[in-house]
């Protein structure tokens, strides 16, 4: 994929001043590492532009902070990988945990 259509895609991420354009170059650059059965986790950063997601180890151990909010395990489950994938896109981009 050529740098401008990666920039056209990313249009709105592009726009927050947490990414811009170098937050977004930092994001196509990234090689990132989920747990095997983390497929959400791994599809949130697929889309968001992840250079590259592998499955393996990753941090499937992390910590939930959130987890006593929700009544269901798989609602849980949910969040928890989200939060990861979030943390990880936090991390790539150099923000505060």
């Amino acid at each position: 994929m050529d740098p401008l259509s990666v920039f056209e895609r990313f249009d709105r991420q592009v726009r927050l001043k947490e990414v811009g354009a170098a937050g977004q170059a930092r994001i196509v650059a990234a090689s990132l590492e989920v747990p095997e059965n983390a497929r959400l986790e791994r599809l949130y950063l697929e889309r968001a532009g992840v250079g590259s997601v592998t499955q393996g180890r990753g941090t499937e151990g992390a910590d939930f902070p959130h987890a006593h909010a929700f009544a269901h395990p798989a609602a849980a489950a949910v969040g928890a990988e989200c939060h990861r994938a979030l943390s990880a896109l936090r991390k790539v981009l150099g923000l505060a945990p």
